[in-house]
């Protein structure tokens, strides 16, 4: 809400760190540690209080669960359990409830929910694909989380969660070798994925309990690692392109080269969020 940017990761001896970038200062705040023993890459979500949500997965492939405010530091680490293979997403809903989600080693997605103090526990995707990989997840404007994965075949498929329970998995074909990755803008969810050249496509899925698929974008575009975030109606992506320069994409305004003359190495080893 404040328009501040939280950064979090783990250090190669499993601490998590927290950073954000001050929007009124154009600084940042400075890393600050919020606990060890995780392992993976950490999930970081920011509530309209400014407050920061961290979810990690710890070596026993538990979810853990900390909340930072600015002024009065972490909370202690709640152990939200889970037996998860795949590195935890999260979404804040705007009744300011907590979506968690993750794989487990069968392919099944299980999702959670944080409200009023508490978790409520687990609950699996009994029907739909088995994921290859990690999810993504988005809250809606409905306040619903949507959970995007890759099936076996390399097809996408979508599915609501509100409260406890699973809506139904709605395949979106195709045959993705990247992502998905989604955002959430004007009642649409915007997921993104790349075939196996790199080519960035986009499918709209329209909130709501039944069938929002639309039609494929083709962005022509061809990115290594693809981020998305959603505006005011308009979907962003962000990405390193094959010669590992940064580009930049607006719906209804096309793509923009960020080039990366800020990199001593020349090369960069991941993709920007």
């Amino acid at each position: 809400g404040a328009g501040d940017v939280y950064v979090a990761g783990s250090n190669s001896s499993t601490c998590v760190y927290l950073n954000a970038y001050r929007l009124t200062s154009h600084s940042w705040m400075g890393w600050q540690r919020a606990g060890c023993g995780m392992a993976g890459d950490t999930a970081v979500a920011a509530s309209d209080a400014g407050e920061a949500w961290i979810v990690a997965r710890d070596t026993g492939f538990n979810y853990y669960l900390s909340r930072y405010a600015p002024g009065a530091g972490f909370t202690a680490w709640t152990n939200l359990g889970g037996g998860f293979t795949s590195d935890p997403v999260a979404a804040l809903s705007k009744d300011g409830s907590l979506y968690v989600a993750g794989r487990k080693a069968d392919g099944k997605v299980y999702a959670g929910r944080w409200a009023g103090g508490g978790f409520q526990g687990w609950a699996a995707a009994s029907s739909g694909p088995l994921a290859d990989g990690k999810p993504a997840m988005a809250c809606g404007s409905d306040g619903a989380a949507y959970v995007a994965v890759r099936a076996a075949d390399r097809s996408t498929w979508i599915a609501r969660f509100q409260g406890s329970a699973w809506g139904t998995w709605y395949s979106a074909g195709g045959v993705a070798y990247g992502g998905p990755d989604m955002a959430v803008t004007g009642g649409a969810v915007y997921v993104t994925v790349t075939n196996v050249n790199g080519l960035v496509y986009v499918r709209p899925f329209l909130e709501g309990t039944g069938n929002g698929w639309q039609s494929w974008l083709n962005l022509a575009g061809t990115l290594r690692r693809p981020s998305i975030a959603g505006a005011n109606g308009r979907f962003y992506i962000a990405g390193r392109a094959l010669d590992n320069n940064l580009w930049w994409y607006e719906s209804g305004a096309g793509w923009t080269a960020m080039g990366n003359a800020a990199l001593t190495g020349g090369e960069l080893r991941a993709g920007p969020q």
